[in-house]
């Protein structure tokens, strides 16, 4: 829920009653390392209650327990939204790109045992889907499926064990990014426009941190006429902050 008062805008956000605290722990000390690293980030802060705890007990009618949380609000756009007027251009992508490079630079070395998770949206755990293929219909689909799953486990997940480790964000889909008019230094609006900001820190996990870029490019070059040439635009960026390996 947005919260509007005199001291300013919030997020109340309320946790399914199944979830960890140490999960949403987690996500708080991420925000507080990252703050501390990377400052120029345009990143949502936990806010304390009365009683300096970030992270309340709730009970809901039924009777269950919620672990509730309020946040800072960040301004923006939603990348969806503005996909859907206008393709995103080499610039955005390359902003993009920046964007999750500085966050992987900035979580360089954080360790947290709860970011060791068996979490489905690590791509290192892409395998699981496989008892689900019945559900595609039409053995053509299935099939296409049933390729590169193969490939993945022939080919990717072999290499991923000699490949770069971290906690990384692990969820920059398109309704997780916040777009707004690019600026310059001094704050004038430089034209055009750049990512202003990520939010949704619950998909986090020690993964291999080439899945950062991948994930994005997944999300931000879908229905580009030339989606590789938008993948390479969106590498330039997150290299620039944070280089890739050539391996």
């Amino acid at each position: 829920f947005r919260i509007d008062s005199a001291s300013g805008s919030f997020v109340l956000k309320i946790a399914h009653a199944g979830e960890a605290k140490a999960n949403l722990e987690l996500q708080h000390a991420v925000l507080a390392h990252l703050a501390v690293r990377e400052p120029g980030l345009a990143l949502q802060r936990a806010v304390a209650a009365r009683d300096g705890a970030t992270i309340v007990e709730v009970a809901a009618p039924s009777g269950e327990r919620h672990w509730a949380r309020l946040l800072s609000f960040l301004p923006g756009e939603l990348w969806s939204e503005v996909a859907a007027r206008n393709r995103p251009r080499a610039p955005l992508l390359e902003s993009l790109g920046a964007t999750l490079g500085a966050i992987d630079r900035g979580l360089a070395g954080f360790e947290s045992p709860a970011a060791h998770r068996d979490l489905k949206w690590d791509l290192r755990r892409a395998g699981w889907i496989r008892d689900y293929l019945h559900h595609i219909q039409g053995a053509g689909r299935r099939a296409l499926v049933e390729r590169w799953l193969a490939d993945f486990d022939h080919r990717v997940r072999p290499a991923l064990e000699h490949l770069r480790q971290g906690v990384i964000y692990n969820d920059a889909n398109d309704n997780n990014i916040l777009v707004h008019a690019a600026l310059r230094g001094d704050g004038t609006r430089a034209g055009g426009r750049a990512v202003a900001g990520v939010i949704d820190f619950g998909d986090l996990c020690f993964s291999n941190v080439v899945c950062e870029p991948a994930i994005a490019a997944a999300y931000a070059t879908m229905g580009l006429p030339d989606p590789v040439a938008g993948i390479a635009r969106l590498l330039a960026g997150y290299h620039t902050a944070w280089p890739l390996a050539a391996a």
